[in-house]
């Protein structure tokens, strides 16, 4: 019998921190709760990567270096 691997997807969601003064006490741990549970649904089907929620330059660098090692097919 073949392996099949499973398709591998990255994950990686945004936030603006600009907007946080305007924003509700816990807005943030909200958005990455609802990430972190589209990246569970993901996992149902695909072998998920998940960069993280991006809200800085260095963010963005470090999901770069994590995609970019993991090489996915699509990247949601």
């Amino acid at each position: 019998m073949t392996d099949v691997r499973r398709p591998r997807v990255g994950v990686v969601s945004c936030y603006f921190p600009l907007f946080d003064a305007q924003m509700p006490a816990g807005f943030r741990q909200e958005r990455e709760a609802v990430a972190r549970g589209y990246a569970d649904l993901l996992r149902r089907d695909f072998d998920v990567v998940d960069a993280g929620m991006l809200g800085s330059e260095a963010d963005g660098d470090r999901a770069n270096a994590t995609l970019r090692e993991a090489r996915p097919e699509v990247v949601v």
